[in-house]
């Protein structure tokens, strides 16, 4: 590893080297696999296994890891992946055998449901590992439960307590009745009891702010959507739906649609706003298509990364990309993570997702350690009453099942705020 350490590296470096585990809690961009690297050299781990984001693994995980170097072997396993193959599964547990195991949670928030395949065969994998690391710039996207499984992930000892005692002893329990209607129940974190769960987990975890250097301008624009037939069609159906007996599936459908079809109004206007190297964002794939075909209709040349995108060809349009003067169009669910995209100081938003930590980490691709220029966030809704409600959303944390059970039973709060 040739270039120093940053403060903050260096600091929780300091910290962790101590321990056998612990939480980088630190801001996009401001080089947690540098951090985790150097970490790891202060143990005798002969392995280090590196669980992340598929996608992220080949683009960013791996050519940070041979930029710093690694003080022994590395494997890695995408999050996806772990649930999806058994025999991927099984093969890394059988690595595992016999070594001295150095593993890090990357992007640690695929672990926040206990109940989801990869995070019992993570916890799995855990038990072989001597030492462990979770990396994340937006360890809370939606409330404190997102730490359970995290702090979980590193050790059972942190809390000290089972799920249902953490949930009864963090969150209260709210139940409401419709009068014709099904029994709805949801948890919200109790407040009072912050400072107690701070002090259980700040010995085990390392917050820091990226310490950028540069100017941030953070601009939302609203632009009219005009008389759009089809999503007033769809609100009367949700208005419909709520004055039955509506289920959170149902809500959460319309929802979506509605989402989809508030979107489409900004693909101009961010067209129009992709000055040259840049990055645009937006939640859905046939939006990414509608955005590169405006964008060719003027004259550019765009690159395209979904979900649909193979590997070697992502790769082959990063390369190109970032020597080009053209736009790269990114689905949140596959540019949010992990990329390092410092090349462009301007990212476009066209439309929202319902996902805050998807967001988040959206805006992190530019606000990165080496960035050279200041940087613009541009984020462009539509004025359709969903989009106000998305905007609330991300500021609250929330995520859209979480709105709907707050809010289901209230037909006139609907009504107004779409």
């Amino acid at each position: 590893m040739s270039a120093s350490l940053t403060t903050q590296q260096a600091k929780a470096v300091q910290q962790f080297s101590r321990l056998r585990v612990g939480a980088l809690f630190m801001k996009q961009g401001s080089g947690k696999t540098r951090a985790a690297l150097e970490i790891a050299s202060h143990t005798d781990a002969d392995l280090i296994l590196w669980l992340a984001p598929k996608s992220a693994i080949s683009l960013a995980v791996l050519p940070e890891i041979e930029r710093w170097g690694a003080p022994c072997d590395v494997i890695s396993v995408g999050w996806e992946t772990l649930s999806q193959s058994d025999s991927t599964y099984l093969e890394t547990l059988g690595k595992l055998d016999g070594r001295r195991v150095f593993v890090v949670a990357d992007e640690s928030l695929f672990i926040k449901n206990g109940d989801a395949k990869r995070t019992q065969r993570a916890l799995e994998l855990r038990k072989q590992c001597r030492w462990a690391l979770v990396l994340n710039g937006t360890p809370i996207a939606r409330d404190e439960w997102d730490l359970y499984w995290q702090m979980r992930f590193l050790s059972p000892l942190i809390l000290g307590m089972e799920p249902n005692e953490f949930r009864s002893k963090f969150f209260v329990r709210h139940v409401r009745q419709q009068p014709f209607g099904e029994r709805r129940e949801w948890y919200s974190f109790y407040k009072p009891n912050a400072d107690a769960l701070t002090a259980m987990i700040a010995p085990y975890t390392y917050h820091a702010d990226l310490d950028f250097g540069r100017t941030v301008t953070d601009d939302v624009e609203t632009v009219p959507a005009g008389a759009d037939t089809t999503y007033r069609d769809e609100k009367r159906r949700l208005i419909e739906i709520l004055s039955g007996n509506a289920t959170g599936t149902d809500v959460i459908a319309a929802l979506v649609r509605m989402s989809h079809i508030a979107a489409r109004p900004t693909i101009q206007r961010a067209a129009n706003a992709a000055e040259g190297r840049c990055l645009v964002f937006t939640n859905w794939r046939d939006h990414a298509d509608l955005l590169f075909n405006t964008l060719f209709d003027h004259g550019r040349h765009p690159f395209l990364i979904t979900g649909d995108t193979k590997t070697a060809d992502r790769e082959t349009a990063l390369a190109d990309w970032r020597t080009s003067d053209e736009p790269l169009i990114l689905t949140y669910g596959v540019g949010a993570f992990s990329l390092n995209l410092q090349d462009a100081a301007l990212a476009v938003f066209a439309g929202l997702t319902w996902n805050f930590a998807h967001y988040e980490q959206a805006r992190g691709r530019i606000r990165r350690l080496g960035q050279a220029s200041d940087i613009r966030w541009k984020t462009i809704v539509s004025d359709h009453g969903v989009s106000g409600l998305m905007l609330d959303n991300l500021a609250r944390k929330e995520s859209l099942a979480d709105l709907v059970k707050r809010k289901i039973d209230d037909q006139e709060w609907w009504d107004s705020a779409l």
